[in-house]
């Protein structure tokens, strides 16, 4: 069984690809993430910690239907699809 680590992104970017970097030296496998209206946006923190790390699998949890548009996840994720 490979196990992961979850997080809102209540903490600053950089502190959030600290905890990720720990999470996959430690054998974590996977880091899950939460969409929030109150923290960080969800896949701008989760690209960052992709980037950041070699091994873990990055996923989201739930992301409010109700206070993002399905336009702006597909505008999101559109963009996304260019970085990485």
């Amino acid at each position: 069984m490979i196990l992961g680590v979850g997080s809102v992104a209540d903490r600053s970017v950089p502190e959030l690809i600290e905890y990720a970097i720990a999470a996959e030296n430690r054998g974590f496998g996977s880091i899950w993430l939460a969409d929030h209206y109150c923290f960080r946006e969800l896949f701008v923190c989760m690209t960052a910690v992709g980037m950041s790390t070699e091994r873990l699998v990055i996923a989201s949890g739930a992301a409010n239907p109700y206070t993002r548009h399905p336009a702006v996840y597909a505008m999101s994720l559109a963009t996304l699809r260019e970085v990485i």
